[in-house]
């Protein structure tokens, strides 16, 4: 029998997933869904479906209805959006973490408060602000020794750092 397998995403890393699966020495149908057509992952695949990957219901559809047994989330926001939830919730296997385990790379804060709780080491001072208020306080007490993440998925660009790097944005 030949397994169904779905790929979540379109970009290099998804790319470099779909040429792994299709040299794997188990016969394998492959699938994709994405936002967006990628012509490397599109010839490599049984069938490919232009939707949104962050929609966890149009997600675990698509995989009912090409009965797939297997589905790799590539991209980190489908597991943020709980696609993998959704996906387990149709009983298909997923290659990826839960919306509630993807926190970890979701989310700066829940992160360093986990390490916290558990008194793991490496773990640098942080405070967690939900809006302005005591943020030039607590900014002016590590004057000159700060970095400012983004609580969320930001593409790489969630960094703030003191000195030029601050004053540019």
């Amino acid at each position: 029998m030949t397994a169904h397998i779905l790929l979540i995403g379109s970009g290099c890393r998804e790319h470099a997933i779909a040429i792994a699966v299709k040299n794997a020495p188990t016969p394998c149908d492959l699938y994709c869904v994405s936002d967006t057509t990628n012509p490397g992952i599109t010839a490599l695949t049984a069938a490919y479906g232009v939707l949104d990957p962050n929609d966890p219901q149009a997600v675990a559809t698509y995989a009912t209805e090409h009965a797939i047994d297997l589905a790799v989330v590539g991209p980190e926001t489908p597991l943020a959006a709980g696609v993998a939830d959704a996906l387990h919730a149709s009983s298909i296997k997923v290659v990826g973490p839960t919306q509630q385990h993807a926190q970890l790379e979701s989310s700066k804060g829940f992160t360093r408060s986990l390490i916290a709780k558990y008194g793991i080491s490496g773990n640098p001072f942080f405070k967690r602000f939900t809006s302005m208020d005591r943020v030039a306080d607590t900014l002016q007490q590590y004057a000159e020794r700060f970095v400012i993440k983004a609580d969320g998925l930001c593409g790489g660009k969630g960094v703030v750092v003191w000195g030029d790097h601050l004053h540019s944005m």
